[in-house]
């Protein structure tokens, strides 16, 4: 009985050797790009990534039941790559944008006796099964708080968002006591259902003018962003006619939104250019305003 069970235990199959790569050299190609990238490109990834998660509205409030995450992929494809090979190491720290994978690594592979083994092929694998995907879980840094509002620790910075909540989330709250006046902030363009009846807003509310408003100067608070290109126009306007009382917070709160606000780029041309922000070097125009 001894010997039959040290015959059966001699003849198993070794464990299976789990190659750090694809088999196929455009696979494998892949993998070494994105595991062994210069450090230069790496940081761009990482800015590119970051600089799209800080064009999400993060708070909670805002958000609501928008859920940009994203399920988490198993395998972490520089992590695998490490351990199936010690002398190229791939760099496995946070914060950057990361190669993942969905898929199973076996723990067997091949025939179960040695007997059954008749090629050099049998017992190997390849990862060429894996399906590979970019991740990301943030960079460290503030930002990340957007975490918070996902289900996953992995999420997408290029998710679609509702227009209206980016734009909601991107501008300025008026000063307290005077929040029935914040649709004065927002542009036609935050949420294309009511850009056609912007423009009539600060007539059609006149009922809600404060105290500090009078009529005219409620119409022009209202409609200084009802045009987004006549914006710097109608400022201009306000300043040359002193429309506005320009001392009042909540003005001051318009203003800068005004101004801040660059709108758009256009390529219009071949050229990438501001397609709001024209008009100032022509004769006659903005300034002349």
């Amino acid at each position: 009985m001894h010997l039959q069970g040290y015959l059966k235990t001699s003849g198993t199959s070794p464990p299976p050797v789990l190659q750090p790569l694809p088999s196929k050299e455009s696979s494998a190609l892949v993998w070494l790009f994105f595991l062994h990238m210069p450090p230069l490109l790496r940081r761009l990834g990482r800015a590119t990534f970051l600089a799209q998660q800080l064009l999400l509205p993060g708070d909670k409030v805002i958000l609501g039941s928008i859920d940009v995450g994203v399920q988490t992929c198993p395998v972490s494809v520089a992590s695998y790559y490490n351990q199936k090979q010690q002398q190229f190491r791939a760099p496995t720290a946070e914060g950057h944008v990361m190669l993942v994978a969905r898929g199973g690594i076996p723990t067997t592979c091949g025939p179960a006796h040695v007997d059954q083994i008749t090629s050099r092929d049998q017992g190997v694998w390849h990862p060429d099964t894996l399906s590979l995907e970019m991740a990301w879980t943030g960079s460290g840094c503030a930002a990340d708080s957007l975490k918070g509002v996902t289900s996953s620790p992995s999420f997408n910075p290029f998710a679609a968002v509702p227009r209206s909540l980016v734009a909601g989330a991107f501008t300025e709250a008026l000063s307290p006591g005077n929040e029935s006046l914040q649709w004065a902030l927002e542009p036609p363009s935050s949420d294309p259902s009511f850009s056609l009846s912007r423009s009539n807003w600060a007539i059609a509310k006149q009922a809600m003018r404060p105290p500090w408003l009078s009529k005219s100067a409620f119409l022009a608070f209202g409609g200084l962003r009802a045009f987004p290109l006549r914006q710097l126009r109608s400022l201009c306007a306000v300043l040359h006619t002193r429309s506005l009382p320009f001392e009042h917070p909540s003005v001051q709160i318009l203003m800068r939104q005004c101004l801040f606000h660059i709108g758009p780029a256009s390529f219009a041309g071949g050229r990438p250019h501001l397609a709001w922000r024209v008009g100032w070097s022509q004769e006659g125009d903005v300034l002349h305003t």
